[in-house]
């Protein structure tokens, strides 16, 4: 990265709005129960991309590339949501 693009974006961390957003994000971070594993892309979105329904794309975004699963909770709520129907 040029010097003048690095300078630019250490300014860019520094303004009030990155910061706001940064405290947000992090306040959501800490509140989440175990990983998900859709990256920046929502349920709405994984789903419609791999036409798939809903507790299919909960188990495709909790589970690893070898299919285990990343948080023994998220498995609980899997297997009760996919056996009852809710949870």
């Amino acid at each position: 990265m040029p010097y003048e693009n690095w300078l630019r974006t250490i300014e860019g961390f520094r303004l009030e709005k990155y910061i706001k957003k940064s405290k947000a994000c992090k306040q959501v971070r800490e509140k989440q129960q175990f990983p998900y594993r859709g990256g920046t892309s929502s349920y709405g979105s994984t789903a419609y991309k791999n036409n798939l329904d809903w507790v299919p794309t909960y188990a495709k975004t909790h589970t690893d590339n070898q299919g285990n699963w990343v948080d023994p909770v998220a498995e609980q709520n899997y297997v009760t949501e996919h056996t009852t129907g809710h949870r």
